[in-house]
């Protein structure tokens, strides 16, 4: 499974395509992402400076990622 994900102001700009593969919560999918992502990476992010959203309905943390299905 992938995610298409887009930042926002105040974080640099992105726009991609992310893999899901031994991703199993939400939590664990921001690790990943500031792990991961240059541009997060280099503005030196963490999980907990993460909110993810799909229809502008918060995800937390605890959530498991089968939430972002479909």
């Amino acid at each position: 499974m992938r995610v298409k994900l887009e930042t926002v102001a105040p974080l640099p700009t992105l726009k991609a395509w992310f893999g899901l593969s031994g991703i199993s919560t939400i939590h664990d999918l921001k690790n990943s992402l500031c792990a991961d992502l240059q541009p997060l990476k280099q503005a030196h992010l963490r999980a907990q400076d993460l909110v993810l959203l799909l229809d502008d309905f918060e995800l937390l943390n605890s959530s498991p990622i089968d939430l972002v299905r479909d």
